[in-house]
């Protein structure tokens, strides 16, 4: 097993607090599901008024059941707009129910959710919560769509979302559906995986919405929110005091989740950087940087660690750019020098580097909460565990004013929670048992007076105020990482630290602290909408940059991978060819545009090499490790799969080989196959001569981009494709088109759309008119008509 580290690092509560958004984060891993499983979301109810007002639902299909997000959208005052738990009234109330909706359903839905912890909610229900809008964004992009302008970006930038939840309430809370019945359940037995999705696609309502409401005002004139400002729009949340006990009184659950992403870190700490991880990884801390500059805060205290995180990160940078070779355990020990933020930004970031060993901690974060049996423990047993566990705790000294400062309590208004200063705020005689380290304390103190090794049975019926203690000590005693080790009634304690913790795991960005007991963080931004899921990474979202947003040429379109891939397949049936797979090559011509490898172009320029009267064999000749094979004139397109899967066959005798193809066209298209053999663990290169050019492509085992060299030379265009495939490292020329800017043009076709020459655009969808039949009458009369 990997050695993690000791949980006087790991549960320190200041460095839980810088944590951020990583891979095994609860909205990640829900969203690699959603794409690994092919989800399907789709709007099934528009009810709203011309002004946004009424009712909508949202199915989400998983590969095990249906679900439906019921919204309802309601007016309020301005005065009535209340972040806090004791409001009453709510811009938007919803409910994620598990299975099918109708009309009867609906009916009580709205005669409850609108009042949330007020209403009577159901069991079907898994999720309940509320959102109010940004006034200022809504507004300003309202007012921008319906007169046919796209909003300010950077006065979007500032807030991040139209919507922001008040409360996602589920696991139980005001009758809905216990987390219990989720453990069998397919989709959501992962912790707060069904709040996530429910949040996710209140998300894609909150633009839907917007959207509509500004074609309702502006009509002919009005426009839609651009895409890319889109995905940068997330969901808000405003949380208080009322997360913080959470993490106090689940302690096996908080201690499961950080052993997790200890183990994931482990993983990674034994891993050494190559010089193309090297390159991701300054890319991912570049844009870290970046983006900590980007987050806009009134906290004077985050502002500043924010800088600082930022410099360092830049300083960082610096340093390991142009090694050739890092080892993680190595570069972490050396960053222990920088600030907790700067630390945490790393982990986050190598984290991303290597998915393949991180992403199964993710499947891992549910645990069963049941406590231990004290029969059978010793007192002696009990003494020793919190000598080693909870020696932390016993570092406080509670005969000091200032280590019993705060008290917790709950507050006659819808029973929120509450931290009272001692002395000066009534309730401190109905004080809530949050006092952990304090309790372990006076624990220890009563042990040490019992001379005798009993058994503890024996001792708690004599000390019967200590048996809580007691058991949580000898339970969570024996987990991997224990407790949170702070005193959260000590002066110098501050609740956002826990707060922040909690939000991190869920996947938020973007802490904005509105004083030490509140904070403002934003959830799903940059993620995908939900017609383009993919399991990909969105960490450290950007402000997009404007120039992309409005700077597109006449003679430029952007499309969607799905768009572009579609007319693809119009376009390859068009041809009636006897050879080739429609979506495995029009996905090949997605895969190069992606990069900016003009794939679009270079499909077009292949549809003449598709004769249908052309013989569809190829000639192959394998001798020993080398294999030549003659493609007759034909497209690579036409072959390439197969050809791969030949050579992977024939590969199983030897350690590399080596083939040759002749009379071939269209050699760019072997790039996606260069990834499919990296992604099997082979180095790959494959190299030719174009007119006046000699292009190699290489890529090592389990790397995603190939670097690209590009020479001049003086040989003609001989239609020769040279392939290596090998088990072991390939050297490679040295690179014209690194693999890292192929990786930033990919994030980039990821959050604007695939930037295509309209020109070649237009000619696509001319050659998909081929697959078009001109309908007969009485087919039009059986495709249906007009309803009476």
């Amino acid at each position: 097993m990997k050695k993690i580290r000791d949980s006087k690092i790991v549960m320190d509560l200041e460095r839980l607090g810088s944590m951020h958004q990583s891979r095994i984060s609860f909205a990640r891993s829900l969203l690699r599901k959603m794409a690994r499983e092919q989800w399907q979301i789709k709007n099934t109810l528009w009810d709203l008024d011309h002004e946004g007002y009424g009712n909508v639902i949202y199915a989400v299909r998983t590969k095990n059941a249906i679900y439906h997000l019921v919204i309802f959208s309601n007016f309020i005052e301005d005065t009535e707009r209340n972040d806090r738990v004791i409001a009453n009234k709510w811009d938007i109330t919803f409910t994620f129910i598990e299975g099918e909706v109708d009309k009867r359903l609906i009916g009580v839905l709205k005669q409850n959710v609108p009042l949330q912890e007020a209403g009577r909610n159901f069991n079907k229900a898994l999720v309940l919560s509320r959102a109010n809008k940004s006034v200022r964004i809504f507004d300003h992009v309202l007012h921008a769509l319906s007169n046919g302008k796209q909003p300010d970006i950077n006065e979007i930038a500032k807030v991040g979302y139209i919507l922001r939840t008040t409360a996602v309430y589920g696991s139980g809370k005001f009758g809905i559906s216990d987390f219990d019945n989720l453990q069998k359940n397919g989709d959501f037995a992962q912790s707060f995986s069904a709040e996530m999705c429910a949040v996710y696609v209140l998300r894609q309502f909150s633009l839907d919405w917007i959207n509509y409401i500004a074609h309702q005002k502006g009509g002919e004139k009005s426009t839609k929110l651009d895409k890319k400002i889109q995905r940068y729009l997330g969901i808000g949340n405003a949380t208080g005091l009322g997360m913080a006990p959470y993490l106090i009184k689940h302690p096996k659950v908080v201690d499961n989740w950080l052993y997790q992403r200890e183990l994931a870190l482990a993983e990674v700490r034994s891993q050494t950087l190559n010089q193309q991880q090297i390159q991701d990884f300054v890319a991912l801390l570049k844009r870290a940087a970046r983006h900590l500059k980007e987050v806009f805060t009134i906290d004077q205290r985050q502002n500043q660690i924010n800088k600082n995180a930022s410099s360092e990160i830049s300083y960082i940078i610096y340093e390991i750019e142009y090694h050739s070779r890092l080892h993680v355990q190595n570069f972490l020990n050396q960053s222990q020098k920088y600030s907790l933020e700067t630390q945490e930004v790393i982990h986050s970031c190598l984290m991303e580097i290597f998915c393949d060993l991180v992403d199964q901690y993710a499947e891992h974060m549910s645990v069963d909460e049941s406590p231990l049996d004290l029969s059978g423990v010793n007192l002696k047993e009990l003494k020793d565990m919190i000598e080693q566990k909870y020696n932390w705790a016993l570092e406080y000294d509670f005969t000091k004013n200032e280590n019993n400062h705060y008290f917790w309590y709950i507050s006659e208004e819808k029973e929120e929670p509450r931290l009272g200063v001692r002395g000066v705020d009534k309730g401190d005689h109905l004080e809530q048992p949050l006092d952990i380290a304090r309790r372990v304390s006076q624990l220890y103190q009563k042990v040490k007076e019992e001379k005798r090794n009993i058994k503890l049975s024996e001792f708690l019926l004599h000390n019967s105020s200590l048996c809580a203690i007691a058991r949580r000590v000898w339970t969570v005693g024996h987990c991997k990482l224990g407790e949170i080790q702070t005193n959260v009634l000590a002066r110098d304690f501050l609740p956002i630290h826990l707060l922040r913790a909690k939000l991190s795991m869920f996947g938020a960005t973007k802490f904005d602290p509105r004083s030490d007991r509140w904070v403002q963080v934003t959830l799903f931004q940059a993620a995908p909408l939900i017609d383009e899921i993919h399991p990909y990474e969105w960490l450290f979202p950007l402000v997009p940059h404007e120039e992309k947003l409005y700077s597109l040429k006449p003679s430029e379109i952007y499309v969607s991978k799905n768009e572009l891939k579609a007319a693809c397949i119009k376009a390859f049936n068009a041809l009636q060819y006897g050879a080739g797979e429609a979506d495995l090559i029009a996905s090949m011509v997605v895969e190069l545009e992606m990069v900016g490898l003009n794939g679009l172009k270079s499909f077009i320029d292949s549809l003449s090499f598709f004769d249908k009267n052309q013989g569809l064999e190829v000639d192959i000749h394998a001798h020993q490790n080398q294999i030549n094979i003659n493609l007759k004139s034909s497209s690579l397109l036409c072959h390439v799969q197969i050809l791969i899967a030949y050579a992977l066959d024939y590969l199983q005798h030897y350690k590399n080989i080596k083939i040759l193809m002749s009379n071939v066209h269209n050699r760019c298209f072997i790039y996606p196959q260069l990834k499919r053999l990296s992604s099997k663990g082979f180095d790959a290169k494959a190299s030719w001569s174009n007119l006046d050019h000699f292009i190699e492509y290489t890529i090592h085992a389990q790397e995603k981009f190939p670097n690209i060299c590009i020479e001049k030379n003086t040989y003609a265009n001989d239609h020769q494709l040279h392939l290596e495939i090998s088990k072991k490292p390939l050297i490679e020329k040295q690179c014209h088109t690194s693999s890292i800017s192929l990786r930033n043009h990919y994030e980039e076709s990821l959050h604007y759309g695939i930037l295509l020459q309209k020109k070649y655009w237009e000619k696509l969808l001319e050659s998909t008119k081929g697959v078009l039949v001109q309908a007969s009458e009485k087919s039009r009369e059986d495709a249906g008509g007009i309803a009476e």
